[in-house]
């Protein structure tokens, strides 16, 4: 039964995933985490996110939560514009926010959580074009996310294959 609530575009289901990823989230950074979880400087943005998870935890949870939700929506928008499900739900929304609690590094702001809505826009500039109709400049503003994602987190440069992979697929590209 709890499940059809969140098989519904009901503002209901909104507001009990958002409750639900902010008490599960302060929850767990109350009981589990430790600044030892954050992660050193290595990109552009670490320095930013060690300082505020190291000095200011409380602070950097906060703006995980800010970042997270945004990107729930954003995945649950280019899932449900790509038919990936039948009609309108948010059960991806909610997986999506429970997987982010998976590791106690994730509890603060992170280069990943960053990086993260970067790539999910280039995704669904690419995704949510027809078969035959994508242009070079959806692939060129697509590409330019992500290396703006990767100068934010380094592994993200792996997207740069599936980006080139789904062009592939969607369209017959003639460079």
């Amino acid at each position: 039964m709890l499940l059809r609530i969140f098989k519904t575009s009901q503002p209901l289901s909104w507001i009990i995933i958002i409750l639900l990823l902010i008490l599960s989230r302060a929850t767990l950074f109350s009981l589990f985490f430790s600044p030892n979880y954050v992660t050193e400087p290595l990109s552009i943005t670490s320095n930013l996110t060690y300082f505020l998870g190291f000095n200011y935890p409380v602070l950097s949870h906060i703006l995980s939560l800010i970042v997270i939700i945004p990107t729930g929506f954003l995945l649950n928008k280019i899932a449900q514009n790509v038919n990936l499900f039948k009609g309108i739900h948010y059960l991806l929304f909610m997986f999506f926010g429970l997987f982010t609690l998976y590791g106690p590094y994730n509890l603060v702001l992170t280069p990943f959580l960053l990086g993260l809505p970067l790539v999910l826009f280039s995704l669904a500039m690419i995704l949510t074009q027809g078969k035959g109709e994508i242009s070079l400049a959806t692939v060129y503003n697509a590409s330019f996310l992500i290396g703006l994602s990767t100068l934010i987190f380094l592994p993200n440069i792996i997207v740069f294959a599936i980006l080139i992979s789904s062009v592939f697929y969607v369209n017959s590209v003639t460079w």
